[in-house]
């Protein structure tokens, strides 16, 4: 279990002082035991606070920790005007595939993050997903 929460906090959940954080605690005792967790809450909170920690600063502090891949496959089911227009998604399948199975796009983090702090409005249609 140990060697599970360091894995999760080196490779999943990085953090800026690179310590093992004890707030991981259950998901490495759900990995260990095999029960099923719900990762949604844990993923959420990390990434919204790496991306507090990230656009706190200005200039953005693209130096944060985090898995920003995540983030990228978020805004781009959320917001389709940071993906391709050739991109589709089926109502029928894991909405990450097809974005993962796309080109992604050449945009950097900074962009993203940029995009994400001045978008202040979106349509209920538009958070249907």
């Amino acid at each position: 279990m140990l060697f599970l929460l360091y894995w999760l906090n080196r490779f999943i959940f990085p953090n800026r002082s690179s310590a093992v954080l004890l707030e991981y605690r259950h998901l490495a005792e759900a990995l260990h035991n095999h029960t099923d967790v719900g990762l949604g809450p844990t993923v959420l909170a990390h990434l919204f606070k790496n991306l507090y920690s990230a656009t706190l600063e200005n200039p953005l502090n693209l130096s944060a920790p985090g898995a920003f891949w995540m983030t990228q496959i978020w805004l781009q089911v959320y917001f389709p005007e940071l993906r391709f227009p050739d991109v589709v998604l089926p109502e029928d399948q894991v909405l990450a595939q097809p974005l993962m199975a796309a080109e992604v796009p050449k945009r950097s983090i900074e962009e993203y993050l940029m995009f994400f702090r001045h978008c202040t409005k979106r349509s209920a249609a538009q958070w249907r997903w």
